[in-house]
């Protein structure tokens, strides 16, 4: 209940605790805060990354199968934190970062083989950018395209290429 002897001033009582709200004291509108991958799905339903942060030497390493990802992300900015908007883009799939939007997720379908690096950043209600981060990982080639199947091919053809050369001495 307000206090009638201060005004801008609240007091509200909880379980364990009693918080003072002091309504002249400034915001911290400009104050820095980061933006979260908080998990990666693939496939729609495996999760191969639950947040608990990743050294950024570090890259997530997918077989040749997994050609869909969903990446969920997350501000720690919590003035009204339905108003946050995001903003990412993939390196190596996207040319430019997306537009600013309120989802906090994206999804990637149909991607090739190849190293990829998700970058993130969110927007407060204050117009204030936290921090960005980024997420990377690599889809290994599919077994006939990696570089032990091309030195099967290079054996395979050098062979047929002998072979018809001793079949046209003989």
């Amino acid at each position: 209940y307000p206090d009638p002897l201060q005004k801008n001033i609240a007091w509200i009582g909880c379980i364990d605790r009693v918080i003072r709200f002091n309504e002249a004291v400034p915001l911290k509108t400009d104050q820095d805060f980061p933006t979260l991958i908080r998990d990666v799905f693939i496939q729609g339903d495996s999760l191969i990354y639950g947040g608990a942060g990743l050294l950024p030497e570090q890259v997530l390493t997918l077989r040749s199968n997994y050609k869909s990802i969903r990446i969920n992300f997350a501000a720690p900015s919590y003035d009204d934190a339905s108003k946050n908007v995001y903003q990412y883009m993939l390196e190596g799939y996207d040319s430019e970062w997306s537009d600013w939007t309120s989802e906090t997720y994206k999804d990637f379908t149909g991607l090739s083989h190849g190293t990829y690096r998700f970058m993130v950043r969110s927007k407060n209600i204050y117009q204030h950018t936290g921090s960005t981060t980024e997420l990377e990982f690599e889809i290994l080639p599919p077994f006939y395209l990696s570089w032990w199947a091309w030195i099967f091919y290079i054996l395979i053809g050098g062979a047929f290429v002998l072979f018809v050369w001793k079949t046209e001495l003989a």
